[in-house]
């Protein structure tokens, strides 16, 4: 733009030189070549930089993109993973053997006589002094707590999601079968408390034997609370074995 305010003063230089050398003003054909040659190259100047401008707001896209992808890498943190929870831990009570000590003898796999009784094996636990962990059910593994939490947690989420309002869905994630019975074990009976497991009552009485004092012996009665069986309903559980 500033060249063609100029061109004025620009032909008035040139038909001065052309004066000057040939002694002679200049023609109307000569001025009009000149004015022609100095309006192509303003227009060839102008399309020029029209065609570098384009290039340079690529280039400054193509540099802000970039610095953005390098901010938003640094910024992008990577996902906490989180230790998964078993589902199931070893027994508190057994520590994972899976069995305890017998209840009714102690460990021992026999009851241990009397005067008038004698031992003999252990009825309930077939002499072996050891019986089944009811926590566990001889598994000696039993379910873990946290785990059934987040079960629930993750289940009362689900409900509330589905669009019920404040209402959460029931936890049905535990384990609502009957436990073990506790006194009987899951037998149903235990031993009798008035023969101790034998069935029968022994009694001692005397006699009296004239001339030399007196005598004793021992009567032998079927025990009345277990009929003989030696053994009697338990009373916690109600003979069912659970509760």
């Amino acid at each position: 733009m500033k060249r063609l305010r100029c061109l004025p003063v620009l032909l008035l230089i040139t038909a001065l030189v052309l004066t000057a050398c040939s002694g002679s003003p200049p023609d109307e054909k000569s001025l009009q070549e000149i004015k022609d040659k100095v309006e192509g190259n303003e227009q060839e100047d102008e399309t020029a930089g029209q065609e570098e401008e384009p290039d340079g707001e690529s280039e400054d896209a193509d540099s802000s993109g970039a610095d953005e992808t390098a901010d938003g890498a640094e910024t992008e943190e990577e996902p906490v993973q989180e230790p998964e929870i078993p589902e199931k831990i070893t027994c508190p009570t057994c520590k994972g053997a899976g069995q305890n000590f017998c209840t009714i003898c102690e460990g021992k796999g026999k009851v241990e006589g009397t005067q008038f009784v004698p031992g003999y094996k252990c009825t309930y636990c077939k002499g072996t002094g050891y019986s089944s962990c009811w926590t566990c059910g001889g598994t000696g593994q039993a379910d873990n707590p946290e785990y059934s939490a987040q079960t629930g947690t993750q289940d009362g989420q689900a409900g509330s999601a589905g669009g019920s309002g404040n209402r959460v869905s029931p936890d049905f994630s535990y384990d609502r079968s009957p436990s073990v019975c506790t006194k009987c074990k899951g037998a149903g009976t235990v031993m009798c408390t008035s023969c101790k497991g034998v069935g029968k009552k022994y009694t001692t009485k005397s006699s009296a034997n004239y001339g030399s004092g007196s005598s004793s012996y021992t009567e032998t009665t079927t025990c009345r609370l277990c009929g003989g069986s030696g053994s009697a309903v338990c009373t916690l559980c109600g003979g069912t074995g659970e509760h």
